[in-house]
């Protein structure tokens, strides 16, 4: 990927030189997901955004990859979970996983909350799921926008 972004000889000698570096970026940020605390990618992601303009151009862009059938890949920055996103978090539990990136997620409840002032639940289970989402995204070190939160 360095060469695709900054070296002229071999620039020249790739086929379809801008589908290729659109394809590393985009596989490069996805596997950036999993190594964001890695000393080594943080420093390969601050040498490549130095280096080459073209880089910095297509790793600011959230459609990282446009392919020929016209689906595109997106980079999605933010992750907006809410009291209804227990079944995510479950699997997450299942699989013994974490999630992928808890700094970029936000967690609020704003589907099944009563409106009015007091906010009393009529049905417990949806009081539940509020409490659920509290649980899980203390567990996951997500923030949460509770419903005494002041943004909420």
């Amino acid at each position: 990927m360095w060469l695709a972004f900054t070296n002229a000889d071999w620039r020249t000698r790739t086929v379809d030189l801008e589908h290729s570096k659109r394809v590393m970026a985009a596989k490069f940020r996805a596997a950036m997901a999993d190594h964001v605390a890695e000393p080594a990618w943080k420093a390969l992601l601050a040498r490549l955004t130095e280096a080459s303009a073209e880089f910095r151009e297509i790793w600011a862009q959230h459609e990282v990859l446009k392919a020929d059938n016209g689906l595109s890949l997106l980079w999605v920055d933010r992750h907006y979970v809410h009291e209804g996103s227990f079944q995510g978090f479950d699997k997450v539990d299942a699989r013994s996983e974490k999630v992928a990136r808890p700094d970029l997620t936000f967690g609020i409840a704003d589907h099944y909350v009563p409106t009015a002032r007091n906010r009393v639940f009529k049905d417990p289970s949806l009081k539940h799921m509020v409490d659920q989402l509290v649980v899980n995204t203390g567990k996951h070190g997500v923030m949460l926008m509770g419903l005494n939160d002041p943004r909420q």
